[in-house]
């Protein structure tokens, strides 16, 4: 018996009207509940014998172990000086299946994350430690106390440590969340360092740990088996949450690495270079309990079901094993849901009697929670029992239907991959059947025995017996030999082992150049390679990513040198992308030739403006660009010939910043196109140049005619100069009626920190205008605020999800939300009443930086306001919560500042001021 509990969660909030078909409804309390028809639900256990449970366990009595909360959601290190969570033991006296009774077994614990009975005590995680409980008198409280297992890490979401649990070999199970490093000596003696995560078993006493699983999640929850041994988890943060996925349940499979790819997998074997797979994508439902159903009473059709607790989505889901070669897919269902956003399911247990028991900890629960704005304690939780009250159909006699079934369930495959694992124990022994396995193609019938049978020959680590496997032409076992031989500690894999494979093809070559990546030191070897595609121009596309890790090596950059200026687009378009993605802190010199050799060649087509967009990308000094468009001007010259302004202009677009000067006809051409098709070379021209104070002051002339998005970026080129003429101009600039609507008061206050005194004395007048703007503003608010009565937290929430609000149809909390205006997740920690009150009653007064509305009028004399979605050769508009608009810049008439904010104003008068008042309260909450 056993169990764990929270992840990083995320509010939901269910909402069904009419139960679906084949389920009913069971009002309880505040809940109504769906769940199959067949299956009735009731409560077992609530205050005052239990009030915000967490997880539970039985013991070989049948009473009942819950970890209960007492509501503390301060930091995990402050709950360690001060603990105040405790666990309860309920009993049944009536022996009708609810608890009546209630005894504190043990008080005065720390975040509680887990809880498990074995052998007379009970085991409770309370990060970073999990703890030995034990009753020696009998007398129904913990009168002994162990340290049972120490990580040594505690984050500040106290996911460090899940569990424990029982495993069907007797170890004790338990996970290791966050990524924070945690040292420790694994059964085996060897130190163990690790930023992942994992899930880790050890023997019945604490001894002998062995890592279970690795991986890039940030939170692996609770852990089941089913009747063949499997080991599943749920977790959260499995992937990046995108497209509706988030967290998951995982079937865990000897080798496979699992989770997020980042730098805490560095150092970990690797059996492939793919992560493992996912079994079943739960999106944001921040999953804690699992549990696998052994029992019989609901039927054999739920016999090795998997039901899971989504604390986010206030549900217990289910999930019926489907075997896929050798690992599962799954058939996804509700099972018991709630209507209320208060239930919050971490645990799902089963009794003896083959019932299953639902744990609600309830409203309480917000510690890195992103979403659950508030500390609902006075919501309680409650225990729940779901039974089948109908009889469950039998399982199919019919020959061909058990035959099927047999079929689908294809044991012998899973057996094999459990036999591999055995096999990594036995040592080296072991590695020529492997290499056999793996001359069968198993890898090509099974993808995941191939990542076992990697995985074993690392574990084994016999690089010369794993060697011979290089001796055979089977790709499969090639594939996986290099991999293990470069994963295994003193493989010593060699490049010429590896860079013949790399111009093979489909997966070995894939497994080749993924090591190659590994090894920038190999860099002569793969610019051989490289050398040869470009030459014949074979295979190029996208060889970019493969060869960037070795850029930074002479013989790499030497070839790339040879095919900068290539006649052919895709050979040439390659190297430059290469170029582009390693990312060098410094340019070679053997690229400056072939540089400004491109360029003279390019000279008088649209091409240079590429090339100049390539030049821009690298870290070039002032030395080397002089010298690169020296080079070129004199090649360019003795073909009697001249670059021209706009030429000229592309090419001071990426020069290093401040170190050329603009002509006056660069400078001229550069204004002339700061509103036109090529605005954006115009603006970098500008930007890089180092422009003289005539310049400068022709530039503040022409600010008012700008785009809103070119304005900031070349405002910061005043900072440059201390002219005294040039602030003055650039402050008559500011101080007209339609720049002086974007003015941000310290933006500007740090361009002209540097300017002499009469410059500060116009800016004085300017940032005097700023605030007698707000003044009258300020009267209202004012006003407003003192009209207003203290707001509720809880009736704002509700406020802010309402149509009539619609808050989220712009502004997102957490993952929740559009993305029309600023997050709002952590508002209330940098906005005062006063500041949330203005932005919803008077939207356009102020705009958040990146925020800030444009109008564009066209021709034909429409207009439009909105933000700038993107801008290039047009204008793209996010001009509502529902609608774009794009813009051909030939169409645009004027474009400048908008003084109208995209939020629709007049909320105060759709809203009571009551609402009003709880609105701003909760949004204050949000910290």
């Amino acid at each position: 018996m056993r169990r764990t509990v929270f992840a990083l969660l995320l509010l939901a909030s269910p909402a069904f009207a009419d139960p679906p078909a084949g389920f009913h409804a069971v009002k309880l309390g505040k809940h109504t509940f769906t769940l199959p028809k067949g299956f009735t639900i009731e409560v077992v256990a609530e205050s005052p014998q239990v009030d915000r449970p967490v997880t539970a366990a039985f013991d070989d009595k049948g009473r009942l172990y819950v970890a209960d909360s007492s509501g503390d959601n301060s930091k995990p290190a402050e709950q360690l000086k001060k603990p105040t969570h405790r666990v309860v033991m309920l009993e049944s006296t009536k022996k009708d299946g609810k608890f009546d009774k209630s005894t504190v077994f043990a008080d005065k614990l720390s975040f509680l994350q887990g809880t498990m009975w074995r052998d007379g005590s009970l085991y409770v995680a309370t990060p970073p430690t999990i703890q030995k409980l034990t009753d020696t008198d009998s007398d129904g409280v913990a009168d002994k106390r162990e340290e049972w297992f120490d990580g040594g890490v505690l984050t500040g979401c106290a996911n460090d440590v899940h569990g424990p649990y029982p495993g069907p070999d007797g170890r004790v199970y338990f996970t290791k969340g966050a990524f924070a490093k945690q040292e420790l000596t694994l059964g085996n003696g060897k130190k163990f360092t690790t930023r992942a995560a994992h899930i880790y078993s050890a023997k019945a006493d604490g001894s002998d740990i062995r890592v279970e699983m690795t991986g890039g999640m940030d939170n692996p929850v609770d852990v089941a088996f089913n009747s063949a041994g499997e080991l599943f988890f749920t977790t959260t943060f499995l992937q990046h949450p995108e497209n509706g996925k988030r967290d998951g349940i995982i079937h865990n499979t000897y080798g496979a690495v699992y989770g997020k790819d980042h730098d805490v997998l560095n150092g970990h074997p690797r059996a492939d270079p793919e992560l493992g797979r996912v079994m079943t994508h739960l999106g944001p439902a921040a999953p804690a309990g699992l549990h696998c159903y052994r029992g019989s009473a609901f039927g054999e059709e739920f016999r090795d079901n998997l039901f899971a607790c989504q604390f986010n989505m206030a549900k217990v889901s289910r999930h019926v094993l489907d075997p896929l070669f050798g690992t599962y897919d799954t058939v996804d269902s509700d099972f018991v849901v709630s209507d209320s956003r208060d239930f919050h399911p971490t645990d799902v247990i089963e009794d003896a009697d083959g019932s299953l028991l639902i744990v609600d900890t309830g409203g309480w629960y917000k510690l890195c929670c992103p979403s659950s704005v508030m500390e609902k304690k006075d919501v309680l939780g409650a225990i729940y029992r779901v039974r089948r009250t109908d009889k469950p159909v039998a399982k199919p006699t019919d020959p061909a239907q058990v035959l099927s079934a047999k079929l689908r369930d294809n044991t012998a495959l899973h057996a094999r991959r459990r036999l591999v694992r055995e096999a990594a124990t036995v040592g080296p022994a072991m590695v020529p059947t492997i290499l056999e396995l793996l001359d069968d193609g198993v890898g090509l019938a099974d993808p995941v025995i191939e990542v076992a049978l990697v995985r074993a020959l690392i574990d084994i680590g016999d690089a010369k017996a794993t060697r011979e496997g290089l001796k055979f032409g089977n790709w499969c076992k090639q594939r996986a030999v290099l991999i293990a031989l470069d994963q295994m500690p003193n493989g010593g894999l060699t490049a010429a082992e590896v860079v013949p494979h790399l111009s093979a093809r489909g997966d070995l070559e894939k497994a080749a150049w993924w090591i190659a990546q590994r090894h920038p030191d190999w860099g002569e070897e793969v610019a051989k390679v490289y050398r040869e595609r470009l030459s014949t121009n074979s295979r190029v596309f996208g060889m970019f990513q493969l060869v960037a890790p070795h850029v930074p090596h002479p013989a790499m950059q030497e070839v790339m040198a040879e095919f900068i200026g290539s006649e052919t687009d895709q050979v040439r378009g390659d190297v430059h992308m290469a170029i582009r993605e390693a990312k060098l802190k410094s340019v070679p010199e053997c690229w400056g030739k072939p540089l400004s050799a491109e360029l003279f060649k390019t000279s008088g087509t649209p091409r240079l403006r590429n090339r100049a967009t390539l030049l821009r990308t690298l870290p070039l000094s002032s030395e080397q660009y002089e010298g690169i468009i020296d080079n070129a001007r004199r090649l360019v010259e003795n073909g009697i010939d001249r670059w021209t302004t706009e030429e000229e202009l592309w090419l001071l677009s990426a020069a290093p910043p401040g170190a050329t000067k603009a002509s006056d006809e660069v400078f001229a051409k550069a204004v002339e196109w700061l509103n036109g098709e090529h605005a954006e070379d115009a603006r970098e021209a500008l930007v890089r140049a180092k422009l003289t104070p005539v310049q400068l002051r022709e530039l503040a002339g022409v600010l008012h005619d700008l785009s809103p998005v070119q304005l900031p970026s070349l405002l910061k080129v005043f900072e440059r100069s201390a002219d005294e003429k040039v602030g003055v101009a650039l402050v008559a600039a500011l101080r007209t009626k339609r720049l002086r609507a974007a003015v941000q008061v310290a933006e500007v206050k740090a361009i002209l920190a540097k300017y002499p005194q009469p410059v500060q004395e116009e800016a004085a007048k300017l940032y005097t205008e700023v605030e007698a703007a707000r003044k009258d503003l300020e009267k209202q608010l004012d006003t407003l605020l003192k009209d207003t009565q203290p707001g509720d937290v809880r009736k704002g929430q509700a406020v802010f999800n309402t149509a009539k609000a619609a808050c989220t149809a712009c502004h997102k909390i957490a993952y929740v939300g559009g993305q029309i205006g600023p997050d709002l997740t952590k508002i209330g920690g940098i906005r005062s009443e006063k500041d949330l009150l203005e932005a919803i009653v008077f939207p356009s007064a102020s705009f958040v930086r990146s925020y800030e509305p444009v109008k564009v009028e066209t021709k034909d004399g429409k207009s439009y306001n909105g933000i700038v979605v993107s801008e290039d050769h047009g204008v793209k508009l996010r001009v509502s919560a529902t609608e774009e608009v794009w813009i051909d810049r030939k169409d645009i008439d004027e474009m400048k500042p908008g003084t109208v904010s995209v939020m629709p104003a007049g909320l105060d008068q759709q809203l009571t001021k009551q609402e009003l008042a709880d609105l701003v309260a909760f949004l204050r909450s949000l910290k």
